[in-house]
């Protein structure tokens, strides 16, 4: 006899399926780069050919990078640039960075505490409602609203990250009093960002009616921006006026460059090392930077970028067998 949920254990199969996939597809693409590599026995050679590849994009890479750095208009990215020493001394900018870190603390905790009381409400609440098998048109836009809040919501992830990676490698552009909070305003996008939007798919298994799967995107929506909402809302802001300056052109290019090779080289003999430069709290601080990096590049990479958004069909199908 078929269980009257063969649909939802379908589903359940279908989407957990395409969730494998996609994380075994991203280390299966790394394990091809390295095999690639590996085929080349030359030392000279297989240094020549990663020399090759790296110089076509560098110019590139560069330039993208900055690009993305200053038309990001969140105040999480103004309060790391401002907390780079290469734009804070040259652009008087000491005075404020503890002002703009403030506030940017200020931004997160309201993000954070709207997506906590949300999450006690939906998973404690007797009231919260309950989980039905959703009909086809219903599946639909709870798919395609997940999906377009992910698209959405990828550029502030994306930029969190990239940052982090900036700071990961560029670690000598931070002073040792504020390497710290560059991490955290870093962290904060990027935790409210991942809550937001879990939080979402969450409530959009509740939703039956189909205008409020459309709201709760919308209302999510609104706590993911509240930080962009926040930067332009200032009347004088300094870094944002600076960025906008042709003047500081060169300032911020020096500064944003990305110089991946000093963290294969320096960082093993400065960051990495205390007795080298530096007190033991500053090699646990970076150790940690590091470790927290290549945790969330892993995330990043092989689950959330491609499976996330799919996780509203496991839910919407799996919850109603729970």
């Amino acid at each position: 006899m078929v269980h009257k949920h063969y649909l939802a254990y379908f589903f359940v199969q279908l989407s957990l399926f395409y969730i494998l996939t996609s994380i075994l597809g991203h280390f299966f693409r790394q394990w091809r780069k390295t095999k690639n590599l590996a085929i080349v026995d030359n030392a000279d050679a297989k240094a020549s050919l990663i020399e090759t590849e790296d110089a076509s994009h560098e110019n590139f890479k560069a330039t993208k990078s900055m690009t993305d750095f200053l038309n990001d208009s969140s105040f999480y990215n103004y309060t790391f640039i401002s907390l780079i020493t290469p734009v804070k001394e040259p652009l008087g900018l000491t005075k404020l960075q503890n002002d703009y870190f403030y506030k940017c603390s200020m931004v997160f905790f309201i993000q954070f505490s709207m997506s906590i009381v949300l999450i006690k409400y939906e998973l404690f609440d007797d009231d919260a409602g309950t989980v039905e098998i959703p009909t086809i048109q219903n599946m639909f836009l709870r798919l395609f609203t997940a999906y377009l809040f992910h698209m959405m919501s990828y550029t502030d992830i994306d930029g969190a990250f990239r940052r982090l990676k900036f700071l990961r490698h560029n670690a000598h552009k931070f002073d040792s009093e504020t390497i710290w909070c560059a991490f955290m305003s870093t962290q904060y996008q990027f935790i409210v960002t991942i809550i937001c939007e879990s939080t979402s798919l969450l409530y959009i298994t509740r939703q039956k009616r189909l205008i409020d799967i459309v709201l709760n995107y919308l209302s999510f929506r609104g706590i993911v921006i509240l930080d962009d909402l926040f930067a332009a809302s200032q009347r004088k802001f300094k870094i944002r006026d600076d960025i906008g300056n042709a003047e500081n052109s060169e300032i911020f290019k020096e500064a944003l460059q990305f110089d991946k090779e000093h963290s294969k080289t320096e960082n093993k003999n400065t960051i990495m090392n205390p007795t080298h430069n530096g007190s033991a709290l500053d090699y646990i601080v970076n150790a940690y930077i590091i470790i927290s990096y290549n945790i969330e590049r892993v995330f990043y990479k092989a689950f959330y970028f491609y499976a996330l958004p799919y996780l509203v069909v496991f839910l919407s199908y799996y919850l109603t067998l729970a």
